[in-house]
């Protein structure tokens, strides 16, 4: 089996919790002898602490920026690469044109959570104080592509059962590991 990653963020010299969970699974995919590629953008590469031990293919690839990365040069290195499936593994990152299965992982659906609890009193103020931004309106360019994403994905993880009964309740999506 041949699986792709989405590692843009592998490349910050920071371990995010993401990065630990992207680091960690690789890693064990690796020890199961799955075949594993590290896709990122060429131009920002990988911290080396982060991948130095993994045992699988990083590929940088070149494009012209984010939504043109994710969803003109990611589809063609999968074709290329004839790869099985595509994890995009921080909420983000989805190709919509994909040629395999894709799998999303989603560590929080933090503005929904917050705004929840801003609605039903159990947090002051408005959801811009804690955020820094207000709720992306519902027909919004951002809020329409990212929907689009979670729609395109073939399966949903969460790390903890608290994150999935978020994506449940506040994004209807039923179906989650």
């Amino acid at each position: 089996m041949r699986i792709a990653f989405d590692a843009r963020s592998l490349s910050s010299p920071v371990l995010r919790g993401w990065d630990r969970y992207t680091v960690g699974l690789v890693g064990e995919l690796v020890r199961q002898g799955v075949e594993v590629s590290l896709f990122h953008r060429k131009r920002q590469p990988l911290h080396r602490a982060h991948v130095a031990n993994l045992g699988c293919d990083v590929v940088g690839l070149s494009d012209l920026g984010g939504i043109h990365w994710e969803q003109v040069v990611v589809p063609n290195a999968l074709r290329r690469g004839n790869f099985d499936i595509f994890h995009a593994p921080a909420e983000q990152g989805v190709p919509l044109t994909a040629p395999c299965p894709v799998v999303l992982t989603f560590h929080s659906v933090t503005s929904n959570s917050y705004l929840d609890l801003i609605q039903r009193g159990l947090l002051r103020g408005q959801l811009s104080d804690y955020l820094g931004y207000e709720k992306p309106k519902a027909l919004s360019i951002a809020n329409i592509y990212f929907r689009a994403q979670i729609g395109r994905a073939s399966h949903i993880l969460t790390p903890s059962d608290f994150c999935r009964e978020e994506v449940v309740n506040f994004l209807g999506f039923h179906q989650i590991a």
